[in-house]
């Protein structure tokens, strides 16, 4: 019995230095399964019979860029193969409920467990605990469960390999933007191709799918196929109203700023003046990089309400005012002028 005992203590300290051993050991396969980029580190991750090296940054990296998705922070960087690779695995019900799994990075381990899926695109799931920069999530070395966006936020697999399966990144835009948790339109993109929608519309279902929330809905346009029509149904003041709208690429959102300018090929910086404009010929041909918007329609501009004085030109009142067009006061150097677009 005594002997039985001790075989049984032997065992139980012998796996805690193990559980120690593993996560040191864990460290180095981390050094050795990614590659230094700037202030962090790309991941090597194993994807149809190869070694991609996955990089998450809120700005491109200063490295040879192999795909993009900046509107989700995703990249994909060329590298010189490292020695080692992860397995990226699903979330699964015993992941999910084991409290001891651990944030890996160059740094000390940090322990924790999971406490929230990812809900979308930018509702990351959520870790008990501080994550590095595209740390790693797991419980064995070699496979992973997620990368680390920063705070407690972590990328699952789906996102991840949506991203790596990806032949085109583009996302489509119905020039909706939605309230945080209702489907229902809080701002209305005034340059959207024959923009049937208006501020408070609620959508109820799009091509006969029906809507619950602000999340699925955009789940659903921004998946929707740019070579067709989507039929839109929505309540408006009481009524049910359907529309047939084609979906456009989605210029601005997520990650990416988004004032409905970007259409255009217009970029603003907090001041609202004009870092780039990439298309020459369009309705804003008159503006130059360097100019500041300063009023909309006689009111004045600020980062917080462009948006939603630029929706504001749609409404039948604003469009009788300016025979149809936005008026904008702009500022380049000493000088101020209108004009009409």
């Amino acid at each position: 019995m005594c002997l039985k005992w001790w075989v049984l203590y032997c065992a139980f300290v012998c796996s805690l230095c193990a559980q120690e051993y593993d996560y040191k050991h864990c460290v180095e396969y981390y050094k050795n399964a990614s590659v230094a980029v700037g202030d962090t580190r790309a991941v090597a991750l194993k994807h149809n019979g190869k070694v991609v090296y996955f990089l998450y940054a809120r700005t491109p990296p200063k490295a040879k860029i192999l795909k993009s998705d900046p509107f989700m922070g995703f990249y994909l960087i060329e590298s010189k193969p490292t020695k080692l690779s992860y397995d990226l695995l699903t979330l699964d019900k015993r992941t999910l409920e084991d409290k001891n799994l651990v944030a890996i990075s160059t740094k000390p381990p940090v322990r924790g467990h999971i406490t929230g899926r990812q809900s979308s695109y930018l509702n990351y799931a959520s870790f008990s605990n501080t994550l590095g920069r595209n740390s790693v999530i797991g419980n064995i070395c070699y496979q992973i469960y997620g990368v680390g966006v920063g705070g407690k936020g972590f990328i699952e697999r789906f996102y991840i390999e949506r991203f790596l399966n990806a032949k085109e990144i583009a996302y489509s835009d119905i020039g909706v933007r939605l309230e945080p948790k209702r489907a229902v339109v809080a701002l209305s993109d005034p340059f959207f191709p024959h923009n049937p929608f208006l501020q408070g519309d609620e959508i109820l279902s799009i091509n006969a799918s029906k809507i619950t929330s602000s999340t699925q809905a955009i789940w659903v346009i921004t998946n929707l196929s740019r070579t067709q029509n989507a039929s839109v149904q929505v309540r408006r003041s009481g009524k049910i109203h359907t529309f047939s709208i084609k979906p456009d690429r989605l210029y601005g959102g997520f990650l990416l700023s988004d004032t409905f300018l970007e259409r255009f090929g217009i970029t603003l910086d907090s001041n609202l003046m004009i870092l780039t404009k990439t298309n020459a010929l369009n309705r804003f041909k008159e503006l130059k990089v360097g100019d500041r918007i300063v009023w909309i329609n006689k009111t004045p501009a600020t980062p917080n309400n462009l948006k939603e004085l630029l929706t504001r030109t749609l409404e039948p009142q604003e469009l009788s005012k300016y025979e149809g067009k936005i008026q904008l006061l702009v500022r380049r150097g000493e000088f101020e002028f209108f004009i009409k677009i």
